[in-house]
């Protein structure tokens, strides 16, 4: 069943809220990832088939800088997450 019924119960077995957050950032980190890996295998098939052409050629590069652009930001935000479950433990 994907949907669980949620049975009452003491307040001790709900999950943490820094639990549920952690699990919440995970996913998100999973789908900016493979947003990053389509992008730049997207921009490795662009340089690929430019065949020389100069428009395409500058567009391919455009889109793997802004893909390790994208790479680089997502890097930022899980050392700022780790450093606050650090803090907030």
């Amino acid at each position: 069943m994907i949907f669980e019924i949620a049975q009452a119960g003491v307040i001790d077995d709900a999950p943490k809220v820094a639990e549920v957050l952690r699990k919440i950032f995970f996913f998100l980190l999973t789908i900016s990832g493979t947003i990053f890996l389509l992008t730049f295998v997207f921009s490795g098939v662009l340089y690929l088939f430019s065949r020389g052409d100069a428009k395409n050629i500058e567009r391919a590069k455009r889109s793997t800088f802004f893909a390790l652009v994208g790479l680089l930001g997502i890097l930022m935000i899980m050392i700022i997450f780790y450093t606050l479950s650090i803090l907030l433990e």
